[in-house]
């Protein structure tokens, strides 16, 4: 799988970075499972070549309470208290990669429920990935500002009917 920036032809450094979460709103909890307050939280860091822009994107955050998906680096790091966990490592991962790590720990295969949810999780991916391999391309960046919003809003609406059909069709099939 290559980055998505990349691959719309972004110039951008594309890092995952764990971070320690000093103020969440929520406690994350993972039912079953161990207690997750000590554990980093992974987060992928965008930097544009182009300019001096950092970002975080943190697709997980809602554990916690967060929001936002896309956030300026420093603001990210101040609003959660944040502190940075070892070094960054370039983004190479698969829609699945953290999964298929999960399944290596016995922490997380204490229960067939954890496996299970890994399961469904996996397969929800997939099909997210599917759509945005079918309909994600460079050209929803051409154009003006009206038509950017234009072409959002027509693929927000076709994600929210693509991700309904995975309800119907949790066998692992992709609709």
């Amino acid at each position: 799988m290559k980055p998505f920036l990349h691959s719309l032809g972004v110039p951008s450094t594309v890092e995952v970075l764990d971070i320690r979460i000093g103020k969440p709103p929520l406690p994350p909890k993972l039912i079953p499972g161990p207690d997750l307050s000590n554990c980093p939280h992974t987060v992928i860091k965008v930097g544009l070549l182009s300019t001096t822009e950092l970002w975080i994107i943190d697709t997980a955050g809602c554990q916690y309470g967060f929001q936002e998906v896309l956030v300026p680096f420093n603001k990210y790091i101040a609003d959660k208290a944040g502190q940075v966990v070892g070094e960054p490592t370039i983004y190479n991962w698969t829609e699945t990669k953290d999964l298929d790590y999960f399944s290596t720990l016995p922490s997380m295969n204490k229960s067939r429920a954890q496996k299970q949810d890994r399961e469904v999780e996996r397969k929800a991916r997939l099909h997210f990935a599917d759509f945005v391999d079918r309909h994600v391309s460079a050209d929803i960046l051409d154009g003006s500002v009206s038509e950017f919003d234009n072409k959002l809003d027509s693929l927000v609406d076709r994600l929210k009917i693509h991700m309904l059909s995975f309800g119907g069709s949790q066998n692992g099939t992709r609709a």
